[in-house]
């Protein structure tokens, strides 16, 4: 489906730029529609590697906290949502 065709772009996306961000973002949530919960933390952490400061990054967080969630990492889901709430609500 559709998932299916925009995984294998993305991949080839990253196999030409294997830093590519947003391929990694994209790949992230990709993976946790598919139940892929540490390819979707794997791909969530490359996104944000090498970042100051995770704020542009802020929806991550939601996906990070459902991945860590469903592996039963249930305070580390909880601070990742804390975060979440900490950096939306400095932006208002």
């Amino acid at each position: 489906g559709l998932n299916d065709s925009a995984e294998r772009l993305f991949k080839t996306i990253l196999s030409l730029f294997p830093e590519d961000k947003w391929s990694h973002r994209s790949l992230a949530v990709i993976a946790m529609r598919k139940g892929d919960s540490i390819s979707c933390l794997t791909h969530i952490y490359k996104a944000v590697s090498g970042e100051q400061s995770i704020t542009k990054h802020a929806p991550l967080l939601l996906l990070q906290a459902q991945a860590l969630w469903s592996l039963g990492r249930y305070s580390e889901s909880r601070t990742s949502i804390q975060n979440y709430i900490k950096i939306r609500g400095s932006r208002t």
